[in-house]
Parts: structure tokens; sequence; C-alpha cells
């Protein structure tokens, strides 16, 4: 019988997310109040087309702001973990698939024992500051050495410890 588990997370926003949205938010004002206030007075005829212009670009500061919203999705069908971002509840991009008995390493993320040397750090976690944040070392074809920082529910858990073995486990003092 097949194994199919699915856990949505959403990233939290961290100060810096916050300044960008913020920073966004007034960038696009000021350039739609630029558009209306101080081109528009100049183009005569064409100032509707330029007021038209100034809610475009309202509208794309939004859309640029509501991209701070990212959620991952794993998905596990028996031994096997695919990982989305989900952009904006609107857009879905596959990060990695990966099969589990193929990790090297798997164990609870810790920064100063999960320090492997990689080419790629795949950080799919709700806060890359929490404790129950794990990690796995493997190979990837098209990411080469890779590092996967995600937060799974137990139930989850459960389901990729039956396939690690103890060779895999990081060891934690």
């Amino acid at each position: 019988m097949d194994v199919i588990l699915e856990q949505l997370v959403a990233r939290k926003k961290t100060p810096v997310d916050m300044i960008k949205i913020m920073a966004t938010f007034l960038a696009s004002v000021v350039a739609a109040s630029a558009l209306v206030f101080i081109v528009a007075p100049y183009l005569g005829t064409f100032a509707t087309f330029v007021a038209l212009s100034s809610v475009g670009v309202l509208y794309g500061g939004y859309q640029l702001a509501i991209s701070y919203n990212i959620e991952y999705e794993y998905i596990i069908i028996n031994n096997e973990i695919d990982v989305d971002k989900i952009i904006a509840r609107r857009r879905r991009k596959r990060i990695l698939t990966t099969k589990i008995t193929n990790w090297e390493k798997f164990g609870i993320y810790e920064k100063a024992k999960c320090d492997f040397p990689t080419d790629t750090i795949v950080d799919a976690c709700a806060d890359s500051r929490a404790a129950n944040n794990y990690c796995a070392l493997f190979n990837h074809n098209k990411l080469g050495k890779t590092l996967l920082i995600f937060s799974p529910n137990e139930k989850m858990l459960e389901n990729v410890q039956k396939y690690i073995t103890s060779a895999m486990k990081i060891q934690i003092d």
C-alpha cells in the first residue's frame, strides 16, 4: 500500500521581509504620485493614460508585496519526498524531488552540527531559528550536494524515519 503524506508550512516573515514589503508599497505610491502630479500636467490629452498607468504601478507594487507570502509543501509518496514553493498562494514551483533512501545524513538541524560542504542549501522551513527543524544531506542530480532544511510534522517524521539507517543519523552531543 502506498503511503501519501502532505504538509503545508507557511514561511514566517522576518523583520527584513517586513521592511521590503513596506518599501515596495512606499515606492509604488511615490511612483504613482509622481506620474499623476508631475508628469500628467505636461501631457494634456494623454493625462488619462498617465492616470491609468499610475493605477498599474500601484497594482504592480501590490503584486510584488504579496509575493513575499511564501509557503512550502512537502509531499511524501512512499520513500520519495517532493518540496514545492508556493508564492502568494498563486504560483507553485517544484524545488526538488529526492528519495529518502539516498540521503547521506539526517537529523535535527543545528547550524554547528550541519555545517557540511554543499553546493546548494534549500531552506524550506517555517522559521530558520526554530528548534524543530530537520536537515537532510544528499546528492541531487541537478542541484549537486544539497542540504535540505525543513520542518516536518510528527506523522511525516515517523514516515521518514522508516527509511533512515543509523549510519545516516547526525549525532548530537
